[in-house]
């Protein structure tokens, strides 16, 4: 069996599958990222996984139409995995299968290049506005914008996400078969494509996640928070309204006051994966703190930033609450 598992970010979520395929006896995998990738380095050390790298030629025209930047961006990837695509096929590699993160664009030329080869799509996300004329509260519609009446949805807005979902649509059409984590997720896409889109959750390494009685982490203060301390943590890529950033820091004050000794402990980027930035702040943890900061004991409440994988699972192992911000299931 050859696997093609292609991801811009390479392994992400093939991470554990990837793996798991590699140790299949007469399996071939090869793994496709960007140049800027961080692959699997135990597995190609040994041989088990070839990881090829692509780098789109250009970047985005600065002129192009605000609408169509993500497209030409899609396409530039396209372009660039479709010449890498080119060169395996010219070498005599065929696979029997490719498994790929759609949102870049990767694959829109996969079946070009392999028509005869089964494509699967990650189906993480159809971007969706609220509707409008229908009698409802507009404001808690969208999955993507109009989510908080705080941020109102311009027709700006509801354009732009309809244009972004063209890639959607073609990587929808393109593929045999696709794969979203949860019946939400894939309840998000149109009515015509959900037969294509089987639900299957990426699944938990119990054996590596759980709870640890021992767990601890120090702070650059020099504070020790262990397990079984009054520690709130909250946890995310980036720290941005879309994951209830800004909910959370303005409920902090209030906690804080009728808690006299809790710690809180935040995780996360000072960027936007996805929303906009904030108006007269650099990043909306600046944002935040100049509305709420004031009222924060800040000897109790640590910034960590982006911290390495085994910090950020010794941050939930001290946790004793964590907020939920992801998608639900």
């Amino acid at each position: 069996m050859r696997v093609l598992v292609i991801h811009q970010n390479f392994p992400r979520q093939f991470r554990h599958v990837a793996k798991a395929w590699s140790e299949r006896p007469g399996w071939q995998v090869v793994g496709m990222g960007r140049d800027t990738a961080p692959g699997l380095p135990e597995l190609e050390k040994t041989g088990r996984l070839t990881l090829i790298r692509y780098k789109p030629h250009r970047q985005v025209h600065p002129n192009q139409h605000h609408y169509l930047r993500r497209m030409e961006d899609a396409v530039l990837h396209g372009q660039a995995v479709a010449r890498v695509l080119l060169k395996l096929k010219a070498r005599g590699f065929t696979p029997d299968v490719i498994l790929a993160h759609p949102g870049w664009g990767e694959t829109l030329n996969a079946k070009d290049v392999f028509p005869n080869t089964r494509l699967v799509h990650y189906a993480e996300w159809f971007y969706n506005a609220p509707a409008e004329g229908n009698g409802l509260d507009p404001h808690w519609q969208g999955a993507d914008i109009g989510f908080d009446p705080e941020f109102p949805v311009s027709f700006d807005d509801r354009a732009l996400i309809r244009a972004w979902n063209a890639l959607n649509l073609l990587n929808l059409d393109n593929c045999d078969a696709a794969i979203s984590p949860t019946h939400w997720q894939k309840a998000q896409h149109p009515k015509a494509y959900l037969d294509k889109i089987t639900v299957a959750h990426e699944g938990i390494d119990t054996e590596n996640l759980g709870p640890d009685p021992h767990a601890a982490i120090k702070l650059s203060s020099g504070t020790v928070l262990k397990a079984g301390d009054p520690v709130i943590t909250y946890v995310a890529r980036n720290l941005e309204p879309y994951r209830g950033f800004h909910q959370f820091m303005r409920a902090l004050p209030a906690i804080q006051k009728e808690h006299k000794t809790c710690h809180t402990v935040i995780v996360g980027r000072y960027d936007v994966s996805y929303g906009r930035k904030p108006e007269g702040a650099k990043n909306w943890r600046e944002k935040m703190l100049q509305e709420v900061g004031s009222e924060l004991d800040p000897t109790r409440t640590h910034f960590l930033g982006k911290v390495p994988y085994e910090a950020y699972k010794r941050v939930l192992q001290v946790s004793k609450r964590h907020p939920r911000n992801e998608i639900p299931h």
